[in-house]
C-alpha cells in the first residue's frame, strides 16, 4: 500500500482558523506570562500610548490598570529624567539602538517618587508600528542605600579633610614649642656649659673642660636633630618664601640624609599658591621623596612645578628601580592615601605611573585661576 506524503510547508499545511487559534493562543500566554511577572511590564506605542501593564507595575504605582491606560508615560515621569531619557528613545525609534536601561523616577498616585531600573526595547508586531516594551524593576531599597552610601563617603572624607587640617595645626604648635622653648633653653644650657668649659680650662681643670667640651657638643648634635625635626613637621620657608624655597630646603635635607640629589624647578605662578594648594604640594613632594629614598635605589630625583592649560602640574621623577603600579590597589600604607585626600580636599588629582627597572613618576595637578590684578 503506497502512503501519501504531503511536501507542503507547515505552514501552509495550516487551516486559517487553526494559525488564527494558534496566534490567539500565543498572545493569551504571553499576556499570562506578562501578568504573573515580579517585575513592572508596560507595553506602549511609539507615541506613548499605554496599551497594557501588568499587576506588578499597577501596584508598584498604586494606579489600576483602567487608570494608567488613560495616561501617558511622561505624566508620571519625573521632568529631569524625561528629559535624559529622550535622546535614548530617540535613537530607539529610529533604529540606531535596539534596546536601552535607565533609572528613573515615577510618580505613585500617592504623590511619592519611585525610583525604578527600566529596561525598554521594541516589540516587532504583525502590524506596521512595534510596539515599547519597558520592564520596570523596583529600585527603592537599592537606592535609599547607594543614598546613605554616599552621604557615609562624604561624611568620611569630609572627616579626613578635618584630620588632615588638624594634624597641620598640631604639627605647627609642636614645632613651633620645639623651636621657641626647648629650642631657646637648650641654646642657653649650651652657652652655660660653654662657660663652665672656660672656668675650667682657667682652673686648669682639664680633664673635666674636656668633658664639659664633649656634653657642649651632644647638646648642639640633639639641638640639630631638634631642628630638623621642627624642619619636618612644619616648613617655616613655605609660609614665608614660597614653595620653590621650602622644596629647596627639603632637597638639600634629603640629600644630608640619603645622598639623592633632588633637582628643583618652580616656575613663578607654582611659587606663589593659595596656602593649602603650597602646603599640599609640599606634602606630597615630601612623601615621594621618602619613598624614593626608601626604595628606588637612585642617586637623583627630579622636582617640578608648572602651570599648564589652566592647571597647576607637580611631578616628582626618578628613574630608580620602579614597581609594578598594579600593587597600588592593595598598598594599605597611610603615605598614599594621605597624598590622595590631601589633594581630594582641594579638588586636585594623583596619579603615580611606574616601570619596573626604569623609574617611577608621581603627578599632582590642581586647577589654577590666576590673581586678580590690583
Amino acid at each position: 500500500m503506497t502512503i501519501a506524503r504531503n511536501h507542503k510547508p507547515l505552514e501552509e499545511q495550516i487551516e486559517p482558523s487553526q494559525s488564527a487559534s494558534i496566534r490567539v493562543d500565543g498572545e493569551q500566554r504571553f499576556r499570562a506570562l506578562v501578568d504573573q511577572a515580579s517585575v513592572g511590564v508596560a507595553l506602549e506605542s511609539i507615541e506613548g500610548e499605554i496599551f497594557h501593564v501588568n499587576p506588578a507595575f499597577s501596584r508598584m504605582l498604586g494606579y489600576t490598570e483602567k487608570e494608567l491606560r488613560k495616561m501617558r508615560c511622561t505624566e508620571f515621569t519625573h521632568p529631569e529624567d524625561e528629559i535624559a531619557e529622550a535622546a535614548l528613545f530617540t535613537e530607539l525609534r529610529e533604529g540606531r539602538r535596539i534596546a536601552y536601561q535607565v533609572d528613573k523616577r515615577f510618580l505613585s498616585k500617592n504623590g511619592e517618587w519611585i525610583w525604578a531600573r527600566v529596561s525598554v526595547s521594541l516589540l516587532q508586531t504583525e502590524t506596521d508600528s512595534p510596539m515599547v516594551v519597558g520592564i520596570v524593576e523596583d529600585i527603592r531599597e537599592r537606592r535609599h542605600a547607594e543614598e546613605q552610601l554616599k552621604t557615609t563617603k562624604l561624611e568620611l572624607e569630609q572627616l579626613a579633610g578635618r584630620l588632615l587640617l588638624a594634624q597641620e595645626e598640631e604639627r605647627r604648635r609642636i614645632s613651633r614649642e620645639l623651636h621657641d622653648d626647648i629650642g631657646q633653653r637648650m641654646a642657653l644650657m649650651s652657652m652655660e656649659i660653654e662657660r663652665l668649659e672656660q672656668g675650667l680650662r682657667v682652673s686648669r681643670k682639664t680633664i673635666l673642660a674636656e668633658q664639659a667640651a664633649a656634653m657642649k657638643h651632644q647638646l648642639e648634635d640633639l639641638a640639630s636633630a631638634i631642628h630638623d625635626m621642627c624642619r619636618n613637621l612644619h616648613s617655616s620657608k613655605l609660609d614665608l618664601l614660597g614653595l620653590r624655597a621650602a622644596l629647596k630646603e627639603l632637597s638639600f635635607r634629603i640629600f644630608e640624609h640619603s645622598g639623592i640629589s633632588v633637582s628643583v624647578e618652580v616656575d613663578e605662578e607654582a611659587d606663589h599658591l593659595p596656602a593649602e594648594v603650597a602646603l599640599c604640594f609640599y606634602r606630597v613632594v615630601q612623601e615621594a621623596l621618602n619613598n624614593v629614598s626608601k626604595h628606588s635605589k637612585v642617586l637623583t630625583a627630579k622636582v617640578a612645578a608648572k602651570r599648564l592649560a589652566g592647571v597647576i602640574r607637580l611631578t616628582i621623577q626618578d628613574f630608580g628601580t620602579g614597581f609594578d603600579p598594579s600593587a597600588l590597589r592593595d598598598c594599605r600604607g597611610i603615605g598614599l592615601a594621605s597624598m590622595r585626600e590631601r589633594l581630594r580636599a582641594i579638588d586636585g588629582t594623583l596619579m603615580i605611573q611606574s616601570v619596573r627597572g626604569i623609574g617611577t613618576e608621581v603627578t599632582a595637578e590642581v586647577k589654577y585661576v590666576p590673581p586678580t590684578p590690583g
